[in-house]
């Protein structure tokens, strides 16, 4: 199955004999059978036929839109198939204050362990002082949790924790790129604006996903439900996020993918964003990244990391349907 990523300034997308095709100046880029598409993501100025969004709409396929600088926008998509048994679920399991209590607990103990093994395997290669008490302080936060503390307390150690957690890691980047701290909005220096980037396509992934098993995307455990938030998707991220993003990005930095030339100058509000003909170099890397095969630890299964992504909502749904007492998350191995 594959991700239409349309980047090509005044790029036309259109259907043809059962195919999307990409055209720029008439000219034919690339075309993709209709069936194998999930989704289609658009950056910056491109142009869809009304064919092209009827075949999605009909197929349930998103439509993704970007900002030229990778900036999400907003999303065009059929009406959301949420099942209704699901949906019901959902509703009576986040008035469940100890079902959300121990589901919160999973997530934020899975994050903060995957991060700390992150750190481990980095800086066997590169040891420093930093890291090492980050390591050892990350340690701890996870031992707080053995004592099951109430949600705010929960969300108080994943804070604390990722508060750490970036301390350690921007001791591992080299070259020319510093990293002081994490800042979301907007994005300060290079390296936030590479983390930004990949945690916004790593949350549409999982969104598809989601949506696609029939759960509604606002019904979670550690991140509250409020409207327009997307809550278990949230949840479901923190386990990926130093798997899949923060390595990559290591990896960026360290074997020097990209270049100052490869971003924008700050701007009046200080924000750096990749230039839109870098954007189809990370593009390139992300999709191999998902492609990676490893072993899915609850079914010993080899799979790629996109797969994982789609056997954890059906973890999650085991849970909430109750043919499981709690969600297993995704752990990284040491």
């Amino acid at each position: 199955m594959a991700t239409i990523y349309v980047l090509e300034y005044g790029s036309y997308l259109k259907v043809q004999h059962q195919k999307f095709q990409v055209l720029q100046q008439k000219k034919l880029l690339f075309q993709v059978p209709v069936r194998e598409v999930t989704n289609i993501i658009l950056f910056g100025y491109c142009h869809l036929s009304h064919g092209a969004v009827q075949t999605a709409l009909f197929r349930k396929i998103p439509i993704i839109y970007y900002s030229s600088q990778g900036y999400y926008l907003g999303c065009l998509e059929s009406k959301t198939q949420s099942k209704v048994t699901y949906l019901t679920e959902q509703v009576r399991r986040a008035e469940n204050e100890n079902f959300v209590r121990q589901q919160a607990e999973i997530i934020v103990r899975a994050k903060l362990r995957n991060a700390r093994i992150l750190l481990m395997r980095i800086n066997r290669r590169r040891p420093n002082e930093v890291t090492n008490k980050t390591i050892t302080e990350l340690k701890k936060i996870i031992k707080c949790l053995d004592v099951h503390p109430p949600l705010a307390s929960l969300r108080g150690y994943e804070g604390k924790g990722a508060r750490i957690y970036f301390q350690g890691l921007s001791k591992l980047f080299k070259g020319e790129f510093s990293f002081n701290q994490r800042t979301l909005r907007p994005p300060k220096d290079p390296i936030n604006s590479l983390l930004g980037f990949g945690y916004t396509l790593l949350c549409q992934e999982l969104i598809s996903t989601i949506q696609l098993a029939g759960l509604h995307t606002d019904y979670g455990n550690l991140h509250t439900p409020r409207n327009h938030h997307p809550a278990l998707v949230l949840d479901l991220m923190e386990e990926f996020r130093a798997q899949i993003v923060d390595s990559l990005i290591v990896y960026f930095v360290n074997k020097k993918i990209f270049s100052q030339e490869d971003f924008t100058l700050p701007d009046e509000k200080g924000a750096v964003y990749l230039k839109q003909e870098s954007l189809k170099k990370f593009l390139k890397y992300w999709s191999e990244k998902l492609s990676t095969e490893l072993t899915h630890p609850p079914t010993q299964r080899k799979v790629t990391l996109r797969t994982c992504l789609k056997l954890q909502v059906k973890e999650y749904i085991s849970c909430l349907m109750g043919k499981s007492e709690n969600y297993q998350p995704m752990l990284w191995q040491k």
